[in-house]
Order: C-alpha cells, then sequence, then structure tokens
C-alpha cells in the first residue's frame, strides 16, 4: 500500500555500497515539519451486535531550530510544538467536532548523529489558569462514547472504576502509538534511529524504543504495565521518489500484550478483591518507511500504517463484552523551506 503511494525507480540498488548513517545539521538552520495522521475506530461492548465506526483526524506543526554544533557530531536543538489540532466524527452526525489546542511545547535536546536523545530539557512555559485550547465544536469526549460504553459493559462496580480508566488510558495510549504521535521516543518527530555500522541494501538492525507505561490512578505500590517496543529496519537503498533522488529505509513493530493478570492483581492490593476479568489481549502491528537525503540524511519524508485489536473477556462470559479494531495512517512531511 504505501509503496503504490509514490513512482519509484530503483537506482542500481544491487550494487549500491554500503552507507553509514549520520544525520548532519548546519548551524542555526531551522527545519519545519508537518504530521497529519488518520484513526479509524470499529468498537462494540455490552449487547450491541453491530461495530460502531468513528474516526479521529490529528495534524500538527514542529520544527526544529540548530543552537549549536557539538563534538562527535552532535547537536543541541531545540523542538517546538506550537498547536495540536484534532478532529472527530460527531456520533449524532452534525459534523466533525474541531478542537485547536495552543500547547507551545518546547524542548531543548542534545541529539546524536543516529538520531538518539542523550539530553532533554523541557522549555514549554506553563499555562495560565483557564487557558489552554480555541475549540470549533469541540467536546471532551472525543471517543464518541466509547468510554461510557466500555465501563458499562466491562466495569459495573463504580468501586472499579480506576480499573477502567487505567484499561481506557492504556487503550488511548495505544491508539497515539499506532499513528506515532506521542513521545519522542515512539513519535516520527526526530525518527528513525539510525544503524551504528555501516549497512548494505537489505541488512536490517534492531532499536528498543521507551514506551511510557500507565499507572493505576491512587496505585500505592506505584506498578505500571511495563511495555517494550522492539522496531526492525532495513535499509531498502537509493531511489528515485517524484524525481528526487532519496535513500529508503523501512521499518516494522509488532506488539502483543495481556492486561488481565496485572488488572487482576491490582485489584487485590486496592480493593481486596478480583475482578471478572480474564484476559485483555493487545495487539498492534506496524509498518513504516522513511525517505532520508543521501548527503545530509534529514528524513524529508515518512510514513506509517498500523492495525490492532483490543478486546476484553471477562470470566464465565460466552464472547468478549468490548471488542475494539482500529487501523491508522500517519503522514510526516518536511515543508518547503521559507
Amino acid at each position: 500500500m504505501l509503496a503504490s503511494l509514490v513512482s519509484l525507480a530503483l537506482l542500481s540498488v544491487q550494487d549500491s555500497p554500503p552507507v553509514t548513517f549520520e544525520r548532519r545539521f548546519t548551524n542555526g538552520a531551522a527545519l519545519n515539519y508537518r504530521v497529519s495522521a488518520t484513526l479509524n475506530i470499529e468498537m462494540r461492548a455490552g449487547d450491541l451486535e453491530t461495530f460502531l465506526p468513528s474516526r479521529l483526524d490529528i495534524e500538527y506543526p514542529f520544527s526544529l531550530s540548530v543552537k549549536e554544533l557539538m563534538p562527535e557530531g552532535n547537536v543541541r536543538l531545540v523542538l517546538k510544538r506550537p498547536t495540536f489540532k484534532e478532529s472527530a466524527e460527531d456520533p449524532d452526525g452534525k459534523g466533525p467536532q474541531v478542537k485547536i489546542e495552543k500547547i507551545n511545547e518546547a524542548v531543548e535536546i542534545i541529539l546524536t548523529p543516529l538520531n538518539h536523545i542523550i539530553n532533554l530539557r523541557n522549555m514549554t512555559p506553563k499555562k495560565p489558569m483557564g487557558g489552554g485550547s480555541d475549540s470549533g465544536s469541540g467536546t471532551d469526549d472525543d471517543d464518541g462514547g466509547n468510554k461510557s460504553l466500555i465501563e458499562a459493559a466491562a466495569f459495573p462496580n463504580s468501586l472499579q472504576s480506576d480499573l477502567a480508566s487505567f484499561l481506557l488510558n492504556f487503550r488511548d495510549d495505544v491508539h497515539r502509538l499506532a499513528l506515532n504521535i506521542g513521545p519522542l521516543s515512539s513519535s516520527l518527530d526526530l525518527a528513525p534511529r539510525l544503524p551504528f555500522d555501516a549497512v548494505k541494501v537489505g541488512q536490517t538492525w534492531k532499536e528498543t524504543a521507551g514506551y511510557q507505561p500507565q499507572k493505576l490512578r491512587g496505585n500505592r505500590r506505584g506498578e505500571m504495565a511495563v511495555q517494550r517496543l522492539d522496531y526492525t529496519y532495513t535499509y531498502k537503498g537509493p531511489m528515485m521518489v517524484n524525481g528526487r533522488r532519496i535513500l529508503r529505509i523501512e521499518g516494522a513493530l509488532s506488539l502483543n500484550s495481556d492486561l488481565g493478570a496485572f488488572v487482576n492483581q491490582i485489584a487485590m492490593q486496592e480493593f481486596g478483591e478480583a475482578t471478572d476479568v480474564d484476559t485483555v489481549p493487545l495487539q498492534l502491528t506496524q509498518t513504516l518507511y522513511f525517505d532520508l537525503d543521501p548527503v545530509t540524511h534529514q528524513t524529508l519524508h515518512a510514513e506509517t500504517d498500523s492495525k490492532g485489536t483490543f478486546t476484553i473477556n471477562l470470566k464465565k462470559q460466552p464472547k468478549p463484552v468490548v471488542e475494539e479494531r482500529f487501523t491508522g495512517h500517519t503522514v510526516l512531511a518536511l515543508q518547503p523551506a521559507k
């Protein structure tokens, strides 16, 4: 699917020499990018027989401003995300709900030539009380009512509402992961992580990304559902894309997790009783590709496609009480210099 989006002409790939990837910046340079993403969800809960569809579109710009070239090819730069736009389908059919948040996020980063962060300092200004977003016709429930359906179907006991919140927050994090719009470690903003050694066409390397785990609100022991993300990258070689020479890197990710045992462990610690939850399988597969400048190894364009499922199974229930399937597509593009 991704390859069909652009016309490609291979440049003697078999004869291409090995490449040592090193991202190169110039002092004072400023790069501007735009990220756009679409998440499609189908969900059913409780006695529903049909899946209810919903869609979320997300868009944000970000910039990289080089402040200092450092030894060993490292660079000190500032990453800024000024706004974050969400457009969600209205469950009542009244048109899209649009929310534009002025986040003014700013982070100072020391970045290696391989796109690894070795130091990070948050420079985001504190928001004034009551500040935040400009909404066209937005609402706080961007889930189209799915959250209340899941809570009612799987956790009718209000004493265990924190468990429902935990699972829903974890699911939301996987949605962000599916769109690569979460933390810098798993977003497209500073991707891909480049290999240490020179690579030939067809060679692969692996990178493990940190995935911010969810912590149960009020959990005194601080247990978390820790997730490890193992990406496999492959150098595909030099190509021509829309008349421009690029170096193509492709990536793949597979995540399989079950939160059932963890939920019951927390329930025993917090409430002194187990839940009716049996298993909570969560699956995600993702393919990625990156087009890099052949000289500077800056990312010019990137796309990802994701597919996943989320299910809650209760004990002694013949079928899942919550079923969700989702797909995501994200595009990152370097904007023309002004």
